[in-house]
């Protein structure tokens, strides 16, 4: 937003352009299904849209990672259970 100088202005603008936005639901739905607005408004908004894309794949990247980390520990308790198993029927 060129010529907002400060926090505030920014805040401003950003809430006008929401209550605009809230005010002409219809006149937005119109111009949604319209292709070349559509296409227009993706391009405009290309920067925002990308990082936010890219910052979906990091976050369901670190949930992937999470999610096998905590199945790798849980299976390497399980091996640490069954060799301490081995080991007691071992000793029998």
């Amino acid at each position: 937003m060129n010529g907002l100088s400060s926090g505030f202005e920014r805040e401003c603008a950003d809430s006008v352009l929401q209550v605009s936005l809230e005010a002409n639901q219809a006149l937005m739905k119109k111009l949604r299904g319209d292709d070349e607005m559509c296409e227009a408004l993706r391009e405009f908004f290309k920067p925002e849209l990308q990082e936010a894309e890219l910052r979906g794949i990091s976050i369901g990247t670190a949930r992937e990672r999470a999610a096998w980390e905590e199945k790798e520990s849980a299976w390497a308790d399980e091996k640490t259970k069954l060799m301490k198993k081995i080991e007691e029927l071992s000793r029998k």
